[in-house]
């Protein structure tokens, strides 16, 4: 999936169930940094859904230097964005 149909996809899935304007923003820049991650860092593709989630977040905190709130707030961006596509992220 190109990374413009998915957020298209991911803020149609948001939309239709009522998460806020600036929530469904916040998620999709989420999702845009991942899918950057994931590009740049090719090692990662490899691993299982959870794991590149679980390095990706630990990347951000270590490298991005971000708050635990913001860490809070992709990781629920990046469960619900599996979620739409049917992957439950576990281990």
């Amino acid at each position: 999936m190109n990374v413009q149909k998915a957020k298209e996809q991911f803020t149609k899935w948001m939309t239709a169930k009522y998460y806020s304007d600036g929530t469904i923003e916040s998620y999709v820049r989420c999702v845009e940094r991942f899918f950057k991650h994931l590009n740049s860092h090719r090692k990662v593709v490899e691993l299982s859904h959870s794991k590149r989630v679980e390095e990706y977040l630990s990347w951000r905190v270590t490298d991005g230097d971000i708050s635990p709130s913001t860490q809070s707030v992709e990781l629920n961006a990046l469960v619900q964005f599996h979620r739409m596509l049917g992957i439950e992220l576990t281990e």
